[in-house]
Parts: C-alpha cells; structure tokens; sequence
C-alpha cells in the first residue's frame, strides 16, 4: 500500500493512517488531507493493523537486525546486495519505531524480503514489535545489557500460517552467542554463523553470508556493494582540498562510538593524522576500569592522534590528549588552530545542531 503516517509526508493517492480522532474531527484538518492528495483516510492503530496484515505475507523473507551497534550499516548493505534480484522493502531509520508497522503495511505480494531495524531497547517493547514482524530471519549483532536482557523475547514457536523454517544470524564474538545458539537449537531455527576481526568485519561478513544463502554470487555480491549508500550522516565520507571528515551523527550510543573508532581505524593516507570529535556519548562519563583501558588500547591501534570531547563525557586517557569543549565556539576555535592538511576528522554522537554546525565549517576550510 503508499501510505502516510504524517501528514506532512502525504503524496497524491497515499492511505493516510491515523489513530488520533481530533484529526477526523477537525474539517479543516481532514480537507487539507485530501488536497494533498490522500485517497482515503483509515482511522486504526498502525501497530495492530501491521499485525494483522503480516499473516497475509506468507512466502515472504521477514529478516530483523537487532543488535547495540551498526543495525543501519546492515540493513543498507543487505539492501544493496540482494535489491537487484529481490523486491526488497526496508525500514527508514528517520521514523522511530514506527517505521516498523509501516514497512509492513507496503509490503504486497510482490515482496520477497523485508528488512526490519528493531531499534528499541525495552524489553516489553521488543516483545511486541517481535510479535508484529514474526521474524522468518533473525540477525544478531552482540548485544547490551538491555538487549541480553530481552532476549527471551526474540524466539517465537511458528504459528499456523507460517511456512518457512526460521533462520538465525550469529557471532562467536558477541558474548550472548552461547545463550543465544542454546534458544536456537531448542526452538529448531537453522543457525549461520559469522565471523570477522571487528564490529565492521563482522558487518560486512555477515552481508556476504547473507547473499549467498539467497543463492547470489560472488561477483554479484561484489558488484551490488558498490552501489551502497549509506543514511545521512551515518559515515558519510565529505573530502574537501584540505580534509577528510566522517560524518557518524545518527547516535550517541557507547557500543556505536566503538563501532566508529573501528571504522576509523581502517583509514590510512601516507601523511594522514586521525582526530576524533565527540559529542555526548551515553555511559562514557562512568565506564568500569576495564571497559577504559579496552577502549584506550582500541583508541592506540587506531592511532588516532587527539580527541576533542565534550566535557560530560568525562574522558580521561593516559596516553592521547582529549581537549574537553563545552560548546560551538569553545571547540571551533581550538580545532582549527590543530587541523593540519590531510587530516582525517571523526565526527560522533546524535544529530546536534552544534555538531553539524562544526561539520559545515569545517568544509569550508582549504
């Protein structure tokens, strides 16, 4: 179906779903629906709606990406692989949860994938987009302590209407694979398994592993990943006469910003240095001793040069300088005062205005 869930994102012939009834009840409202060009408007909840509506998709490939880090990352490169030989749908990591219910409600019978970020870290919530979604596959990245947590939620015995033999994605290196391969075996879900020397790795390991269990080749695997693209602001690369920045704004999470520091480490130019700017980062002002020394020993491997940090995070290492900022001016100063040519700019955190900001300066520099 071309539905709208936002009035504002309504296109001409779209079924606009709302489970508010002030918006039915106001004429005004309701007649500029239909100057937009709304077919119709259904008044329902979308979640219930999504769930009665996926017991129509039988045949099709329903795979969910859960996990603390890099669940875009896989989706856009699942999506570039398999969108040249499958009607694929994926999720819209803009719209929150509900892009869920909403992937499902424009599936048809066309569909033959779908690929489903579960975003959400409570447990009761997880529970009930698991039970919409009924996952013929499910991916697993490792998981937080919120995940491990839910994830008794995640393994469902197959419903009457269900035909296909349920699939599940693991690492050897996420530290729930052995619960998670004892609820896969005891539920009869066909385990694959992935493998790979970092979060990246892993990502792209278990892509390629995915790609070929829906039967494509190597070299059309190889061919399809060229033509990734990612979300904005999710590792977009900006190169400028002077810079490379990385611009990863879409989340603050702790697990994230190791994913990050280990996409970084990747880079190398000859005379290049490596400089990482955060905003606030969730848990990194109140790591345990383990968890700094990990990460500082990750920050040395990168061979990232200086670190410019927000003060609330509370970022105290040994061995490579951290200027702490408090805002805009504060760090726009001293970062360009450093900046050298060649220089490789990790930009992390959520999507802030002044983090942006900074990005837009710092493509202005030759």
């Amino acid at each position: 179906m071309q539905i709208a869930i936002d009035i504002n994102s309504i296109q001409p012939g779209d079924i606009f779903i709302t489970e508010d009834p002030k918006i039915l009840q106001n004429k005004a409202m309701v007649q500029a629906i239909i100057q937009k060009g709304a077919k119709k408007i259904i008044k329902a909840d979308i979640f219930k709606l999504a769930q009665t509506y996926r017991s129509r998709l039988k045949n099709c490939s329903v795979l969910a990406i859960i996990g603390s880090a890099g669940k875009s990352t896989i989706i856009n490169l699942l999506y570039s692989i398999l969108k040249e030989k499958f009607f694929v749908l994926k999720t819209d990591s803009t719209m929150g949860i509900k892009s869920l219910p909403f992937t499902l409600l424009k599936a048809d019978s066309k569909t033959e994938i779908i690929l489903l970020e579960f975003s959400s870290k409570n447990a009761n919530e997880l529970k009930k987009l698991i039970q919409i979604a009924r996952p013929t596959h499910l991916i697993f990245g490792d998981l937080d302590n919120d995940l491990k947590k839910a994830s008794n939620t995640f393994f469902r015995k197959p419903l009457q209407w269900e035909k296909k033999k349920k699939t599940v994605c693991l690492t050897p290196h996420s530290s729930t694979y052995t619960k998670l391969l004892n609820k896969t075996q005891k539920y009869n879900y066909q385990p694959l398994i992935y493998e790979g020397s970092d979060l990246p790795s892993q990502n792209l390991n278990l892509c390629y592993l995915l790609g070929k269990y829906f039967e494509l080749t190597e070299n059309e695997i190889q061919k399809n990943l060229q033509k990734y693209q990612p979300d904005p602001h999710q590792f977009e690369i900006i190169k400028t006469p002077k810079l490379t920045i990385i611009d990863d704004t879409t989340n603050n999470h702790y697990q994230a910003l190791i994913f990050a520091i280990q996409y970084l480490k990747k880079f190398f130019y000859r005379k290049s240095r490596k400089i990482l700017v955060l905003g606030p980062i969730d848990k990194l002002s109140n790591l345990s001793k383990k968890e700094q020394r990990q990460l500082e020993e990750l920050i040395l491997d990168s061979e990232i040069a200086m670190i410019f940090s927000q003060t609330k995070n509370n970022l105290k290492l040994k061995l490579t300088p951290v200027y702490p900022f408090s805002s805009l001016p504060n760090i726009k100063k001293r970062l360009l005062q450093e900046i050298k040519k060649e220089d490789i700019i990790l930009i992390k955190s959520s999507a802030q205005k002044n983090l942006t900001s900074l990005i837009n300066i710092l493509k202005t520099q030759t």
